[in-house]
């Protein structure tokens, strides 16, 4: 609803010829907005084979249409839950960040399966936690590869799928690093995985 507030005011003057005016204040009541936003990031170490920390990647992640479709149909019409996501790596040929990106069709990247664990490794996060309208879900372990050959990487991708090269499942994010960073056989890249959902209200 609108609140008005008229004031009258009078200018006798001289005679029958006095004038009035009127002022008339409008007041709207202020619109509640109700924003919400998810962001994702990957933070990476490597480690060489004497143990030493070689280099770090902490590089935001672009969620890809197919999951945001699938995070709306999950929360509001009753789809199936993705039990476990996995990790792979990415050795890049042109963009990385392509929101149409899907598991199956991904010009802009191949991925690399340079390493010894025998499926994409899997993301084990804990419980979503926080508190005045920011909550994240983040591992509560690391997720580990075991570098198996020299190679390039250029970024990382979540997926719903466990196969190495596999072309199934839900591509959820991808996130291209800063730098290209080049492995040896024996390196071994540290994972951790976070997603955070943010609420503002003004």
């Amino acid at each position: 609803p609108l609140s008005a507030f008229i004031e009258a005011k009078g200018n006798e003057g001289s005679g029958a010829g006095g004038s009035q005016e009127a002022t008339c204040t409008v007041e709207r009541p202020r619109a509640f907005q109700n924003l919400a936003s998810g962001e994702g990031h990957f933070h990476v170490e490597c480690y060489g084979a004497d143990g030493k920390l070689k280099w770090v990647e902490d590089a935001k992640n672009q969620i890809k249409d197919v999951g945001a479709k699938l995070q709306l149909d999950t929360l509001f019409s009753g789809a199936a839950q993705v039990a476990t996501w996995f990790i792979g790596l990415i050795t890049a040929g042109g963009s990385i960040q392509t929101a149409a990106d899907t598991m199956s069709s991904h010009a802009g990247w191949t991925e690399n399966v340079s390493y010894d664990e025998a499926t994409r490794v899997a993301w084990v996060e804990g419980a979503a936690a926080g508190s005045s309208g920011v909550i994240s879900k983040t591992s509560s372990s690391t997720s580990d590869f075991t570098i198996s050959a020299s190679v390039t990487i250029d970024g990382i991708f979540l997926t719903s799928d466990s196969a190495k090269s596999g072309t199934a499942g839900t591509l959820w994010s991808t996130a291209p690093f800063a730098t290209q960073q080049v492995l040896v056989d024996n390196d071994v890249l540290k994972v951790t995985y976070t997603y955070t959902f943010t609420v503002t209200g003004t």
